[in-house]
C-alpha cells in the first residue's frame, strides 16, 4: 500500500512540475518573435493553454461532483466517510 501511495505522489510532483515548466516557457518566450505560421514557440503555447483549459474543466467537474455524491448518499442513508462513531450510531447497549 505505501509503495502505491510513493507512486501516486511522484506522478502527481512529476505533473506538478511539468505544468510549472510549461507555464514558465509561455511567460518567458510571450513576447518572441514570430516567425509566423508553424511557430514552434506559439504551437508550445496554444498547447499549454489548451492543457490548462482541459485540466481546469477537469476539476470543475470533480469539484462539482463531489458534493453531489455526498448529499445523494446521505440521502440515501448511507454513512458518511465522515460520520462521528458513538455507542449510539454503533448501537451499542450501555446498561447493565
Amino acid at each position: 500500500m505505501r509503495a502505491k501511495r510513493r507512486a501516486a505522489a511522484a506522478l502527481a510532483l512529476l505533473a506538478a512540475l511539468a505544468l510549472l515548466l510549461s507555464a514558465a516557457l509561455a511567460v518567458s518566450h510571450s513576447g518572441h518573435g514570430c516567425v509566423g505560421e508553424g511557430c514552434p514557440v506559439c504551437g508550445q503555447i496554444a498547447a499549454f493553454a489548451r492543457l490548462s483549459r482541459l485540466l481546469s474543466a477537469a476539476a470543475a467537474v470533480i469539484l462539482s461532483v463531489s458534493p453531489l455524491r455526498a448529499l445523494l448518499r446521505r440521502e440515501r442513508g448511507g454513512s458518511s466517510r465522515f460520520a462521528a462513531r458513538t455507542p449510539v450510531s454503533l448501537r451499542v447497549k450501555l446498561s447493565d
